[in-house]
């Protein structure tokens, strides 16, 4: 019995480290200072989204992902011409009037849940 008690417990913490680790990476992952672009199922669904609410060309915008929200990603759809200067991912946009807003987006049912603007 202590035997497979051991066992188990062994079991259970590699699981659990297993699942730290994995958690650690993507936190760090979303975190990072470097625009991170979409997957490109994801990237498709936002340009639709993009092209029929806004009427922006591609070539208009960058999309980049801001964070997780529970079961959703949040994705910022940055208009280039609210930036100024050279490209900086850490850098604001602009405040007030700018065109650049947010998604949440749904990676499940690969749909656009709500928009919101910057203040």
């Amino acid at each position: 019995m202590i035997m497979k008690t051991t066992r188990f417990a062994i079991w259970l913490l590699a699981i659990i480290q297993l699942v730290a680790c994995t958690a650690k990476k993507e936190v760090q992952h979303m975190n990072s200072t470097s625009p991170i672009s979409p997957p490109p199922e994801d990237s498709a669904v936002i340009a639709e989204y993009v092209a029929k609410h806004k009427s922006w060309q591609p070539t208009d915008y960058r999309i980049e992902t801001m964070r997780k929200e529970n079961d959703y990603i949040v994705y910022e759809i940055r208009y280039l011409k609210d930036e100024t200067g050279p490209y900086d991912s850490t850098k604001s946009l602009q405040l007030g009037g700018s065109r650049s807003f947010a998604i949440y987006y749904d990676p499940v049912g690969h749909k656009v849940l709500k928009e919101m603007q910057f203040q």
